[in-house]
């Protein structure tokens, strides 16, 4: 299908609010996420969350901060939140995470500490 710009898009990707290839991510969250709107199996990823260097401010999607809003969380609810049922948070820092009792929201997620994570 052509657009006005005369780009061709399948249908539903530019629908911000439509799960394109079911996966169960919707296409916004899919783009902010860095996976393929299109492709069902591209849905997971690492999320970051570091207790000296995180921030709320960070997308939770790179393991150091970059600018424009690139980076680690600075809670472990933080990374949770912005997952998806699959992901990998990875967690590490050497200060003491704040949360240690998280909800998951009925997400399956695998936890992996790096370093020595304290709660």
């Amino acid at each position: 299908m052509a657009s006005a710009d005369g780009a061709v898009r399948a249908p539903g990707l530019d629908d911000a609010a439509v799960d394109a290839d079911g996966d169960g991510v919707p296409n916004r969250q899919e783009y902010l996420r860095g996976t393929d709107p299109g492709d069902a199996l591209s849905k997971n990823r690492i999320v970051y969350a570091d207790a000296d260097a995180g921030s709320a401010g960070c997308d939770g999607y790179f393991q150091t901060v970059l600018p424009g809003g690139g980076g680690p969380k600075a809670t472990v609810q933080q990374a949770v939140d912005v997952a998806v049922s699959g992901d990998t948070l990875e967690v590490r820092g050497e200060a003491a995470f704040a949360d240690a009792v998280v909800a998951p929201g009925g997400k399956k997620l695998v936890l992996r500490p790096v370093g020595h994570v304290r709660f």
